[in-house]
């Protein structure tokens, strides 16, 4: 495999990692928006 072989796969390597964790932070993101939004409803019931 020649050197510039090697640095494309890593550049793929590397742009897949770094958009699987791009999606991993917007669902946890999500997560804590909905978390969030469900404690305003509830504070607001007990209001």
């Amino acid at each position: 495999m020649s050197n510039k072989q090697n640095l494309q796969d890593a550049v793929k390597t590397f742009t897949k990692a770094k958009k699987e964790k791009a999606e991993e932070v917007s669902k946890a993101i999500e997560n804590v928006n909905n978390r969030q939004q469900t404690q305003r409803e509830q504070q607001r019931r007990q209001d």
